[in-house]
């Protein structure tokens, strides 16, 4: 039986810190007997720079890894490097590997003959969290992914510090980024509130990403960036609209990212000096978003296309991805899904008065039916949901909620008064649209729902296709006064 490693491949050009692999190679009929042995063992790795004597191999640190387990964490100096592994039971030798050579990258994303080492592996992007359990805290880009496409002329990331307890603080300050790809794009900016940088990348292309804040460093990654229009745009009416339609409620933020999607939008806006003048507006500007997404149905409950996306306004918030990304993943949808990245527990209602108590009348009796003893889904009121799902409930159901949203007796001037009236709908919308009470991909929080304020989910929307950006082939080489070029 010996062993060979699998990650890093030789010659490959690798990130500092990695996952090493190893596998065991064994003869037929051996399976059983090999697997029991490995079973028992350890696996370590060793690594030099490749410049030292062979001899100092075997007196370098060992990483290893849990028994049973054929990964560990390394991590390794910038430069050529040798690794190797070996099987310890009880610390006796029983398989190793041929040694590798490799490199790895320095103050830029490429390595001395160009390559570089990017797509990063599954094992390597394990590395980033293994970092963190040993570090105690890191720097974490929580979108985009590694791999993933940059939309627009403006790239916009959400930062935030992990612990390895699996707490999260958020980053304040300045952050530098530096982006690598047709040319070098170094920027200093300000973050703000939520964990979020934007910047002008004036270029498209895959590129390699760097982000630092706080004193502390991300690794690596790398996005492809697409700055072409995708035909979205604002209509004055949803008849225009064939296949889908975004339903923005507006305030005060920019929508320069409209055209980098692709659905027409129809703008509903809350300000009282654009009411009247503008083509969608809502009498008042009370309960949030849903008096404005209460009057689209309304307005068009006779027209609507097949499917109609709630959103908010803003590009990214912190219980979202980039709007950009979501919509250019977004499936068609034939029932109703959650575009939301988070979801509220009952901590600072537990009983949920407002709805169970303050509003329980009239939504049993609009509804025809008594409400479940739990709603839960994804927070934050943004969703995508297909005509027939709308339908299945009758227009005098939703004038009576719209006017429930624009209660003459809601101080428009009061953000908290508005923020209940808009959470009593958040609670309800998917029950509106048919969904079960408890949404499955959030069924876990139950037994603890009442002890928790909120939650980041890792799992994307159902709807949301996986990202498939075009294969990496980008080139990077050193070029005079640092950075890298095709």
């Amino acid at each position: 039986m010996s062993l060979v490693v699998t990650n890093p491949r030789a010659g490959s050009c690798q990130l500092g810190g990695f996952v090493a692999v190893a596998e065991a190679v064994v003869a037929v009929g051996e399976e059983a007997r090999a697997a029991a042995v490995l079973g028992e063992a350890e696996i370590c790795f060793s690594g030099s720079l490749a410049a030292a004597a062979a001899a100092a191999a075997a007196a370098a640190d060992w990483s290893c890894g849990a028994r049973g387990s054929g990964e560990a964490m390394v991590s390794a100096p910038p430069g050529a490097a040798r690794l190797m592994a070996r099987a310890l039971v009880n610390e006796s030798v029983v398989a190793e590997s041929p040694e590798i050579e490799f490199e790895v990258v320095g103050e830029g994303p490429a390595c001395s003959r160009g390559s570089h080492p990017f797509p990063a592996s599954a094992a390597s992007r394990r590395a980033a969290a293994a970092l963190l359990r040993r570090d105690g805290v890191g720097l974490v880009v929580n979108w985009p992914r590694p791999g993933e496409v940059a939309r627009s002329r403006n790239f916009a990331l959400s930062l935030s510090l992990a612990r390895s307890n699996g707490s999260a603080a958020a980053v304040e300050g300045t952050a530098r980024i530096r982006v690598w790809g047709d040319r070098v794009v170094s920027r200093l900016v300000d973050v703000r509130r939520g964990g979020f940088v934007e910047m002008s990348v004036p270029f498209a292309g895959w590129a390699a990403v760097k982000v630092e804040a706080g004193g502390l460093e991300a690794p690596w990654f790398e996005v492809y960036f697409d700055r072409e229009a995708k035909g979205g745009r604002v209509i004055e009416d949803a008849n225009e609209a064939e296949e889908a339609c975004l339903v923005l409620c507006h305030w005060t933020e920019s929508l320069e990212w409209i055209p980098y999607q692709p659905y027409p939008a129809i703008v509903y806006e809350k300000r009282r000096e654009l009411r009247g003048r503008a083509s969608h507006s809502t009498a008042r500007n009370t309960a949030n978003e849903a008096s404005a997404y209460l009057q689209y149905i309304v307005d068009y409950y006779h027209k609507l296309p097949a499917m109609s996306v709630f959103l908010h306004s803003h590009r990214y918030a912190y219980h979202q991805e980039d709007v950009l990304t979501i919509l250019n993943d977004l499936q068609p949808v034939d029932s109703y899904c959650n575009l939301n990245s988070a979801a509220w527990g009952t901590r600072e209602d537990p009983e949920r008065r407002l709805l169970y108590r303050d509003h329980r009348a009239w939504v049993e009796r609009a509804l025809g039916e008594p409400i479940p003893d739990l709603l839960l889904d994804r927070c934050c009121a943004q969703f995508a949901v297909h005509r027939d799902r709308i339908l299945s409930r009758p227009r005098e159901f939703y004038e009576e909620a719209l006017e429930v949203a624009l209660d003459p007796a809601l101080d428009e001037a009061d953000p908290e008064q508005n923020r209940q009236r808009g959470l009593l709908f958040e609670w309800l919308w998917h029950h509106i649209f048919g969904e079960p009470p408890i949404a499955p991909d959030v069924a876990a929080l139950v037994p603890d729902i009442a002890e928790l304020d909120i939650v980041y989910l890792r799992d994307r929307p159902a709807c949301l296709r996986p990202a498939t950006p075009p294969s990496p082939n980008i080139a990077l080489v050193d070029f005079p006064g640092g950075g890298v070029r095709r």
